[in-house]
């Protein structure tokens, strides 16, 4: 299951979200390590992994699939 992370709700790293937690509803932290961006509970370490799309990765998308 993964989360759709666009430029117009972008969340910032360290964000705390609020009983979001699909396994124990818990409070989740928005964090960022060198893979990317990722979500992981507090409470039980659940880690989903967000689709983040900013204006650089859309222009690398589409840089290569004109190629």
């Amino acid at each position: 299951m993964s989360q759709e992370v666009t430029a117009q709700n972008v969340l910032y790293e360290h964000h705390i979200i609020f009983k979001s937690c699909a396994r124990c509803a818990g409070d989740r932290q928005v964090r960022r390590d060198f893979d990317g961006f990722y979500i992981a509970c507090l409470c039980c370490g659940h880690v989903t992994y967000p689709v983040v799309e900013t204006s650089e990765t859309v222009r690398l998308l589409e840089w290569k699939y004109a190629s």
